[in-house]
């Protein structure tokens, strides 16, 4: 039925556009690590253990935008098989 169309049209653009901003999230972490990680390893005044935790918050955020990544592509799954069930309930 036509009706789904729409539904599944949307979703799909939503999908592109989040996995664009999800790339883009990315992208620009990956930057700002690479620009942190040579400040901080170039300073002479912060302590190796300062230098740890740095590097270790970086990579603990780089996870949390994968792991919001990994939610929302299930969310993603869900949702289209939800779609399709209530297309083949229709037809």
């Amino acid at each position: 039925m036509k009706t789904m169309q729409i539904p599944k049209q949307l979703m799909e653009i939503s999908k592109i556009t989040i996995d664009n901003t999800f790339k883009t999230m990315l992208a620009m972490q990956d930057h700002s690590r690479r620009i942190a990680s040579g400040v901080v390893e170039k300073t002479a005044w912060i302590p190796a253990g300062g230098k740890k935790s740095i590097n270790d918050w970086l990579l603990s955020y780089r996870k949390s935008i994968e792991g919001l990544k990994s939610v929302s592509d299930k969310n993603y799954q869900l949702i289209t098989s939800l779609l399709e069930k209530k297309q083949e309930s229709a037809n």
